[in-house]
């Protein structure tokens, strides 16, 4: 069986970008939240937790994405 690793690399590379864009997302729309909130509240801080997520996921897209586009670099030699 045949697989084609190329187009798999381009998969992942789409995932990372979509997951990098979210995490990107997150962490902007959680600091507008804690703008608008008083740092006294509990939403303050769940919304500093998103934030954290949304921080983690934009990390990791991102070294997942350039491991993928290095991966696809490889196999088009």
């Amino acid at each position: 069986m045949f697989i084609n690793y190329r187009k798999a690399a381009k998969c992942k590379m789409v995932i990372f970008a979509t997951l990098w864009f979210a995490g990107l997302t997150l962490i902007g729309l959680s600091g507008l939240a804690m703008d608008e909130l008083p740092h006294q509240e509990f939403r303050f801080w769940a919304m500093m937790g998103v934030g954290l997520v949304g921080f983690f996921t934009f990390f990791w897209s991102f070294l997942g994405f350039i491991f993928a586009a290095i991966d696809y670099a490889e196999l088009s030699k």
